[in-house]
């Protein structure tokens, strides 16, 4: 669901589930501007929000992970913006969070 939203709106997947040691990103993909979003999917309901999860530990995380991406793929296609992102995927459709860090 979250990458059909992505897709509906201009993006090219470039990694799915992509695996580092320490770390998964869900979602890698590229705008139609070029930019490269690091994508974190959750689907949490109730009252817990999303953004709880996104602690320091796991920010450092996904940064490290996204550097692996960069240094295997990114620089090898000159990639230079990136974003962290994250989409809450609701039963009422997905909201989302850009440039979280």
């Amino acid at each position: 669901m979250a990458w059909e939203f992505l897709r509906a709106n201009g993006h090219e997947l470039l990694a799915h589930n992509f695996h580092a040691k320490f770390a998964e990103i869900d979602l890698i993909t590229r705008d139609r501007q070029g930019i490269i979003h690091i994508v974190e999917v959750k689907a949490y309901r109730g009252e817990t929000h999303p953004l709880t999860a996104i602690t320091r530990e796991r920010e450092n995380l996904m940064k490290k992970a996204a550097g692996v991406w960069m240094a295997t793929v990114g620089e090898r296609e000159g990639i230079s913006s990136v974003t962290f992102d994250l989409l809450w995927v609701k039963e009422e459709g997905i909201e989302t969070f850009q440039n979280l860090f």
